[in-house]
């Protein structure tokens, strides 16, 4: 069993142990994308498990086919979006309009920025939001065999890559975890309840405290006062068997899927506040072969973004302007 598989078990076995019924991870990689051990771990634990790949909207031949929210036993109903699709407008409408209850954000992108935008998501949809980005380790990774492996036109590994970015950021006070999670929960109406939790305090406010793992040891106490904190229960620390560091853990928290549906009596943007008289979205759902063109975009929708009679995108050197991407000897890709 590939490495990564098996520590993902092991945290998949500890969540369960804990009473989780849910239980998101940032991207990673089996064995030739073999997902069977995670299966079997997550039915042994019997726990429900959401694994993400990559972005397939944008970085790979990501149909709509697959846009769509899943019931989950002793959940409810789940979707997601992988790192900045979150930030695709009406692939988020996609989800909210099929009753998003709660949504699964995993990235790349860690700080208080991202945080900030997911607990925006949460009260726009009216969902509970998890989101948690990637633990990584520039030493680490650039000791490793698949970590050195190069592409094409690249002149470093994109771990020696990282590491010489970490050297550069280190006297800025990152710690071991240049990428150190920043997983957290926020609840329909966007307040944080769990988290965000930085392993390496890389964002941590300035008392090096909130937002630190000891604060999440001690039941994520809210950093503010206000209203907001009222009947919302301590977050939940699970350390993980066979994981020899508190810096790597399972965040967690008690949720009722009533919280989506009072706030949603009084706010929903799919709901009650669609307007569906002015604004009207298709969703092309059906299974497609996807082409990718560096010709503009011209939309039937919004007729301030046709792009018919303006001039053409600028030839860089790697394209013609009415032909296809040409890949031969460019060394800028």
């Amino acid at each position: 069993m590939p490495k990564s598989i098996e520590k993902a078990c092991k945290f998949i076995k500890s969540a369960g142990k804990a009473g989780l019924k849910l239980v998101l991870f940032p991207e990673i990689r089996g064995d030739g994308g073999d997902l069977r051990p995670i299966m079997e771990c997550a039915k042994e634990a019997r726990i429900n498990v959401a694994l993400p790949i990559n972005e397939r909207m944008w970085w790979s031949f990501g149909d709509g086919s697959d846009l769509v929210v899943a019931d989950l036993p002793e959940v409810g109903r789940v979707c997601g979006l992988l790192c900045w699709e979150n930030y695709m407008t009406l692939a988020r409408y996609t989800m909210m309009a099929q009753g998003c209850e709660f949504w699964m954000a995993p990235t790349q992108d860690i700080g208080n920025h991202w945080a900030a935008s997911m607990q925006g998501i949460a009260r726009e949809a009216r969902a509970f939001v998890l989101t948690i980005g990637q633990m990584l380790r520039p030493p680490v990774a650039a000791a490793s065999p698949i970590g050195n492996v190069s592409v094409p036109g690249m002149l470093v590994s994109w771990s020696q890559n990282m590491l010489n970015s970490f050297k550069m950021v280190q006297s800025i006070g990152v710690g071991e975890y240049m990428m150190d999670g920043g997983g957290m929960i926020a609840n329909p109406e966007g307040v944080a309840i769990a988290g965000p939790v930085y392993s390496s305090c890389n964002y941590c406010m300035k008392d090096n405290y909130t937002y630190s793992v000891e604060w999440a040891k001690d039941g994520c106490p809210f950093p503010y006062r206000g209203p907001e904190a009222a009947g919302v229960a301590p977050c939940t620390f699970v350390r993980v068997e066979g994981v020899d560091t508190d810096r790597e853990f399972v965040l967690g928290n008690l949720v009722s899927r009533g919280e989506v549906f009072r706030k949603k009596l009084y706010q929903d943007a799919v709901g009650n506040y669609a307007r569906p008289d002015i604004w009207s979205v298709t969703w092309h759902n059906a299974p497609r072969d996807i082409m990718f063109s560096d010709l503009p975009v011209t939309t039937d929708g919004l007729r301030g973004y046709d792009t018919a009679g303006t001039p053409q995108f600028d030839a860089q050197g790697d394209a013609d302007p009415n032909g296809p991407i040409k890949l031969d000897g460019d060394t800028e890709l």
